[in-house]
């Protein structure tokens, strides 16, 4: 996205916030605070991205809406990993990806496999990211992802990577045990390695 379209979206969130605060609609604050922590994200300003997204964390905890907690625990992780704090991501992707696994939400799921394959990378854990990469290959193939605009040159870039930092023998191993579990299963399974204790 282009600067100008997002400090015009800012604006419009700004906007959106004081008006929802004004009103006392503490659960459009807290959707809007999240928006603005991606917006800033994506703006590269990731210490007014973590003040947002915190901010609406704690709304929604207060409101007890476990869903809109979920999605704003994985904005925080993909800032975290923006900021290079891959084990700080990690953890706000697991609290994330718990949510969504008692609620067997897929799609929530997914997102959180999706970057936590880049958060292992980052961490040197090729294994287990080829495993929730071939699960989440599966997911395409099936059609229970739908794929974003260049999703595909994403897919082919972290694949080369996974490849080089696994080599081919030991990721087509790890690639096929991904690709023959369920969403669930690959949610449990990831959970198991963002829970287990450093070597």
């Amino acid at each position: 996205r282009r600067q100008g379209d997002l400090t015009s979206a800012q604006t419009r969130f700004l906007e959106c916030l004081a008006l929802y605060r004004q009103v006392g609609d503490t659960l459009r604050v807290a959707t809007v605070l999240h928006n603005l922590g991606l917006t800033a994200q994506d703006r590269d300003d990731l210490d007014e991205s973590g003040r947002w997204l915190e901010e609406g964390l704690a709304l929604q905890q207060a409101l007890g809406n476990a869903r809109g907690a979920a999605i704003t625990l994985h904005g925080l992780g993909t800032t975290a990993q923006k900021r290079g704090r891959f084990a700080e991501a990690q953890a706000f992707l697991a609290e994330s990806l718990t949510i969504f696994t008692r609620m067997e939400d897929t799609g929530g799921i997914l997102h959180n496999l999706r970057s936590l394959v880049e958060t292992w990378l980052a961490l040197g854990l090729p294994e287990p990211a080829s495993v929730a990469w071939g699960a989440l290959t599966a997911m395409y193939q099936a059609g229970e992802i739908t794929p974003l605009p260049g999703e595909a040159e994403v897919q082919a870039g972290v694949e080369q990577a996974l490849l080089i930092a696994l080599g081919p023998a030991r990721f087509d191993v790890a690639h096929a045990r991904g690709a023959s579990l369920s969403p669930m299963q690959a949610a449990e399974y990831s959970l198991s390695i963002c829970h287990a204790p450093a070597p």
